[in-house]
């Protein structure tokens, strides 16, 4: 098996050999041309077997989507989904105001009722 440094520039993929003589040549060549440099060396029989390699193990962490807070909380569903979870998220913030409310007015009984309110909340899920 051969070693081969993977290099990436939107959807084309290449493999180079690192045991060929001129290999630290043609990575330096292929990135001045805005190719990237994959962070992991892949061992595999052929080019062609570790540029599948790559893909199937780097399918989605390439992708030009960004995350950020807005993605996360406002993406795209029908409206009835998103009421669900609007529902969802509202009941669990109310829970939470509720239980630090009654924890503060109980005192030495509280580590009680907050073992049973997560036990309760980690069943219902």
């Amino acid at each position: 098996m051969n070693s081969y440094q993977i290099l990436y520039k939107n959807s084309v993929v290449l493999a180079v050999d690192l045991g060929s003589s001129n290999a630290s040549e043609e990575i330096q060549s292929y990135s001045q041309q805005g190719f990237k440099i994959f962070s992991r060396i892949i061992q595999a029989a052929s080019e062609e077997k570790a540029i599948s390699i790559f893909k199937a193990e780097n399918l989605s962490s390439n992708s030009n989507e960004s995350v950020s807070v807005k993605s996360i909380f406002l993406f795209r569903t029908n409206k009835l989904q998103r009421l669900a979870y609007l529902g969802y998220s509202a009941a669990s913030i109310a829970a939470v105001i509720a239980l630090m409310m009654l924890v503060t007015s109980m005192g030495d009984s509280a580590l009680v009722v907050m073992i049973l309110y997560s036990l309760a909340s980690f069943g219902l899920d």
